[in-house]
């Protein structure tokens, strides 16, 4: 399955994810359980993708150069797990004295998906350097194209596809 992600072309990573998007938008809003299911999906695509990516970006390192994924491996699962709960539970009430959980859990969200994005952009740059001759990208506009998902995907996937069709 990894294989078949980093392998892919841009555009059909991009048409699948741009799909759910667009499925989204377009679900009646009384239509809960689409919405949750859309939701959940779109979820799994994002999180998925980059776990996939930075899992097969560190494996194709050597040994003594693999960074430890634990950490990362949790945060991609935390976002696919908060995301799909919070779309289950999106139309209950919400008990006011549990305000300052909710914070910390968008809080550690947040950090989560900041260091998931990190990890998979240092690992890019490592094995860019190893296998990419020319057209290689400064890890700061890495690390920009993976924030900006949808439209960094069409330019690192297709970089993604050398790296693995060179290894």
């Amino acid at each position: 399955m990894s294989t078949l992600i980093v392998r892919a072309k841009p555009w059909q990573i991009f048409l699948v994810f741009a799909g759910v998007i667009t499925f989204y938008g377009i679900i009646p809003d009384d239509q809960q359980i689409l919405n949750a299911t859309a939701s959940i999906l779109l979820a799994v695509i994002f999180f998925g993708w980059f776990l996939i990516v930075g899992m097969s970006l560190n494996k194709n390192l050597p040994e003594d150069e693999q960074k430890p994924d634990t950490l990362f491996t949790i945060s991609c699962f935390y976002g696919i797990v908060l995301v799909s709960v919070s779309a289950l539970l999106k139309n209950l009430p919400v008990n006011e004295s549990l305000t300052g959980y909710a914070i910390a859990l968008v809080i550690s969200f947040g950090v989560s998906s900041f260091y998931m994005i990190y990890f998979t952009s240092i690992l890019y740059s490592i094995n860019q350097e190893r296998f990419l001759k020319k057209g290689k990208l400064n890890a700061e506009l890495v690390f920009i194209l993976f924030i900006g998902f949808i439209l960094g995907i069409l330019v690192l996937q297709s970089r993604i596809r050398k790296i693995f069709s060179q290894s």
